[in-house]
């Protein structure tokens, strides 16, 4: 279902099975194939929804989901508009989740 949401830009939606696949406490392994988190890390980088993000790093850190090579290169610019153009901290709080899971992935 994820997957599908992912792949359809449908933000709210795929948030919300995000929320409900962190939450299920049945399975041990990731229920959702890597390639599809990682082109929803872009799309929600692309259309501006950095709430997204967070559900997202939740999901990787309940799954143990290795996000080292996730493009984290394509953080420049929402990076550089939330703190230099529109100051927004809970933004920059969620990349800094982001990027304490991305930093500890590349560290083991």
């Amino acid at each position: 279902m994820f997957e599908y949401l992912a792949v359809r830009n449908d933000f709210e939606l795929a948030n919300n099975q995000l929320k409900f696949l962190t939450q299920d406490m049945t399975e041990s392994s990731s229920p959702v194939d890597f390639h599809y988190l990682q082109l929803y890390l872009t799309n929600c980088l692309k259309h501006d929804k950095i709430d997204g993000i967070a559900y997202l790093t939740n999901f990787m850190q309940r799954y143990n989901v290795d996000s080292s090579s996730m493009p984290i290169s394509k953080f420049h610019s929402m990076l550089d508009y939330y703190l230099n153009h529109n100051f927004d901290m809970s933004k920059v709080m969620i990349f800094c989740k982001f990027y304490r899971q991305f930093y500890s992935d590349t560290i083991a």
